[in-house]
């Protein structure tokens, strides 16, 4: 199941960025499976589950989201990389939606965007805009590096982003998450 493997490969991302060495031997892209249609918790109730879960504990690098700012902040990459129509319509949304609103509605819509695979084009904008915030902090072999592949210039830009503790990318899912479409 393509969905399945796809998950394996984001934990497996996010496992390496954050220092840890991953074994497993399955791997994404398994032709012919598809997203289940149901989701047996919805998303904002998953984010909810977490919140108990961590109660006592510290949280990963990504913060759970209180507000439906800090839920966008935190996918709106993601969503560039895939469609920047519904990029630009998320923050339209968003912004305008009020202190307190329930999240339910923009987790679901989110979720259900990031399951697209992101074209190459929509890939390269994305990790782009992305670079473009720790650009100016790479040295100049890295900024050498960067301009020899969309592959190399992620990397480079996740490297100078846990170095320098870029806060807003260290908080973005697209940091791990397109690894698996970039290689």
């Amino acid at each position: 199941m393509r969905a399945l493997a796809r998950r394996h490969a984001l934990l497996a991302a996010e496992m390496q960025l954050r220092g840890y060495v991953d074994r497993t031997p399955l791997r994404h892209g398994r032709p012919g499976a598809a997203w289940p249609a149901v989701f047996i918790d919805e998303p904002w109730t998953q984010f909810e589950l977490l919140r108990g879960k961590y109660e006592r504990r510290a949280h990963g690098r990504i913060p759970l989201p209180r507000t439906a700012h800090e839920l966008w902040a935190h996918h709106k990459y993601s969503v560039l990389a895939r469609d920047p129509s519904q990029y630009r319509e998320f923050g339209r949304v968003t912004s305008r939606l009020r202190r307190g609103a329930a999240l339910d509605d923009l987790a679901r819509a989110l979720v259900l965007t990031l399951r697209q695979p992101p074209s190459r084009g929509t890939l390269t904008n994305a990790i782009e805009h992305m670079w473009g915030h720790v650009n100016r902090r790479a040295t100049a072999d890295e900024a050498r590096a960067a301009r020899q592949s969309c592959a190399r210039m992620f990397a480079v830009m996740q490297s100078v982003a846990v170095r320098e503790s870029e806060a807003y990318l260290l908080a973005s899912t697209a940091l791990s998450e397109l690894s698996v479409d970039v290689r």
